[in-house]
């Protein structure tokens, strides 16, 4: 599994710590962790296991073009997930990458949340050949939004059949710079009612990848029924609520920084040292719970980014 982390801001948290801890606990996940970066190299030193690998960006990445969101560098980096992936030699078996937002945590096994998924959307179909199969990417519906069909915050790619989708996203991406949030280059990739300024219908979407996935499709964009693996802890109550739980929901979601920055210290500590199942002495350090990034001028990034990368050995 990997974790993203960009700005300062993100660094002086442990978003990173705690994404690695659900993985590790509630994920019963122990493969290889892949932590990308700009962090210096010292912010993560002697913190994780030794099947955890920090990779730090490239300039030239974090440096590209002009977004008007200075937050939409970091977006892009999820369309430069394999290349990254590529750089690792120890990971050169890797065939599938599950990728998620670092503000989520993991509340069940990993390789059940993976075999529910493949056993509902035939996710090992994608396992064709590179230069003839249509490239993919899964990503769960997203319930909240009547504007984006489905949720970037969680996607499954293949090493090689995802190259095509990913390159057409990162192409959307720098041809829009104006656009604050991933998902409307998303849209976009799809082609999802093309002609409407206003933005595609999420109703639509079901119809129009069946039709896309044929001969000549660059990219079909899999969406995924998020209800029986992932939760939105869209408020505090609902926060508090999940936690009261006996079983946890695979992937939980606690949303980015401004809606957490709502939420009182008291009930996310609560919260996360349930989910995580923290020693006394974890609970005691009171570092998992503060998983908020307050808003701030970074002093070598202007904007802060988490994001995190699950990924999965054959």
């Amino acid at each position: 599994i990997a974790l993203i982390s960009f700005g300062e801001s993100a660094a002086n948290s442990t978003l990173v710590e705690r994404a690695v801890l659900s993985i590790r606990r509630r994920g019963a996940f122990n493969g290889p962790v892949m932590v990308l970066t700009d962090a210096p190299e010292e912010r993560y030193e002697g913190v994780f296991d030794k099947h955890v690998t920090v990779v730090n960006s490239k300039d030239g990445d974090l440096k590209f073009g002009y977004f008007e969101n200075e937050g939409m560098k970091y977006k892009r980096f999820k369309t430069l997930i394999l290349d990254y992936l590529d750089m690792v030699p120890e990971l050169d078996s890797v065939k599938f990458v599950y990728y998620m937002d670092i503000d989520m945590l993991m509340g069940a096994p990993f390789y059940d949340l993976i075999d529910g998924l493949n056993t509902d959307y035939g996710i090992e179909t994608s396992e064709t050949d590179k230069e003839t199969s249509v490239s993919k990417l899964f990503f769960f519906r997203d319930p909240n939004s009547q504007t984006f069909y489905v949720n970037s915050g969680f996607m499954i790619l293949h090493r090689h059949n995802s190259r095509r989708c990913l390159e057409l996203w990162r192409k959307e991406m720098d041809s829009h710079p104006r656009y604050r949030f991933d998902q409307q280059s998303l849209n976009l990739v799809v082609e999802l009612d093309k002609d409407d300024e206003e933005g595609v219908n999420p109703s639509d979407i079901d119809a129009h990848v069946d039709a896309d996935a044929g001969a000549g499709s660059e990219c079909h964009v899999v969406p995924m029924q998020s209800a029986s693996y992932l939760v939105y802890t869209s408020n505090q109550d609902s926060m508090i609520n999940l936690g009261s739980k006996t079983n946890l929901p695979h992937l939980i979601h606690i949303y980015n920084s401004c809606k957490a920055q709502k939420f009182s210290e008291e009930a996310t500590e609560k919260f996360v040292s349930l989910v995580l199942n923290l020693t006394e002495e974890e609970q005691e350090s009171h570092k998992f719970g503060k998983a908020v990034i307050t808003p701030s001028k970074d002093k070598w990034m202007d904007h802060e980014a988490e994001d995190s990368i699950s990924i999965e050995s054959e």
